[in-house]
């Protein structure tokens, strides 16, 4: 039985060998598909060709004055969400936060990256359908500038064809200038200490899901110094807190590791007007949300937040002092069960820390005068 099936697969292969001796089947599929791409690339490329992209940078930057019925100006539209600036009035930290969130490879690559369209690809056979992500910077001008936001391999083939040709049109200074994603802050900090002053905030890009920067800006002796602090990758974006050593603030914030929320502490030091390298306090590998910090009296720190455990959130309480480089931990301790716990804060009032938090709609308490 086995030599029967056995010769039977050599006919069939040896049939298929002499149809395709005799007719040449691989060389036609091959010559097919290049036609395919040479007329793709063809019609692809005498479209951009035609677009007048050199009149893109006039049309981004063009603006409508409206007046109102004074006739004094009440406002200007511009043809992109936002309002048209130009590279030198946009912060190098914001730019550096851009290029580093959104395309690496910026001032290296020809208009598109071989990797992230690999790496979305990939991404796209696994979802069965065409996913974001893989687009650089300069195809992402493209898209918004000259494009649609439809999500088909059509429209992605034609912003790659576009990117090559902005890149080859504008330079890079151009395409970071107009590129229309905008760019907004959250959670804005102000404090003045000592005549000095002090802002902190996350900037986002509004089409990013999961990426900021966290920035500082201090102005002192009529000079204003501009800091990044660090890049945060998240889940949620959640609050930072502030606390003050000496008319210096230390931040505690969220940042992903391994897919999970840990808490990071970073100093100001104003001799150097910088700030230091992050410094991750918690690796228990948990999701986290609403961290609430508190320093007492002794300078001992009082952290709480809501952790995930058991398909729940529960409130986790920790203490202990801060060194130059690690909180030494004396305290970890979960003061609620897994459930629906939000919002924990934490106040001291003499020797007694009060612990308090939401849980289905309710106010729950916990006292300690350890």
């Amino acid at each position: 039985m086995h030599s029967q099936n056995h010769e039977f697969w050599y006919r069939v292969h040896l049939a298929i060998k002499n149809f395709n001796h005799r007719f040449q089947i691989w060389r036609w599929l091959i010559l097919i598909l290049l036609s395919c791409c040479l007329f793709v690339c063809t019609y692809y490329t005498v479209k951009v060709k035609t677009s007048n992209i050199s009149n893109m940078k006039a049309a981004l930057s063009t603006t409508t004055t409206i007046y109102d019925n004074k006739n004094q100006k009440a406002g200007s539209l511009y043809s992109q969400k936002g309002s048209f600036v130009e590279l030198n009035q946009i912060s190098p930290y914001i730019q550096d936060a851009v290029i580093a969130t959104e395309d690496r490879t910026f001032y290296k690559n020809p208009g598109f990256s071989v990797k992230g369209m690999a790496r979305a690809a990939i991404s796209s056979l696994i979802h069965r359908g065409i996913v974001g992500g893989g687009s650089t910077l300069t195809q992402q001008l493209a898209k918004n500038a000259l494009l649609t936001q439809k999500q088909t391999f059509s429209r992605k083939l034609e912003e790659l064809f576009f990117a090559i040709e902005i890149n080859r049109v504008y330079s890079k200074k151009d395409i970071l200038t107009y590129d229309s994603k905008k760019f907004d802050i959250m959670f804005p900090y102000i404090n003045v200490i000592n005549n000095s002053i002090h802002i902190i905030y996350y900037v986002y890009n509004n089409n990013s899901t999961n990426t900021c920067a966290l920035f500082h800006h201090y102005y002192n002796n009529g000079v204003w110094i501009e800091n990044k602090i660090d890049f945060i990758t998240h889940i949620v974006l959640d609050n930072f807190t502030v606390l003050w050593i000496q008319n210096s603030p230390v931040l505690f914030y969220f940042n992903l590791v391994n897919g999970c929320e840990e808490i990071f502490f970073s100093r100001f030091n104003p001799n150097s007007l910088t700030w230091s390298n992050p410094c991750q306090i918690t690796n228990s590998n948990k999701n986290k949300l609403y961290l609430s910090v508190l320093k007492d009296n002794m300078n001992f720190y009082h952290l709480t937040f809501c952790e995930s455990i058991d398909n729940g959130y529960s409130v986790k309480y920790m203490n202990g002092y801060l060194n130059e480089n690690k909180l030494d931990i004396s305290t970890s301790i979960y003061v609620s069960g897994p459930s629906t716990c939000i919002y924990p804060s934490i106040v001291k009032q003499n020797s007694t820390i009060y612990l308090m938090w939401v849980n289905s709609n309710k106010l729950y308490t916990s006292i300690s005068n350890d």
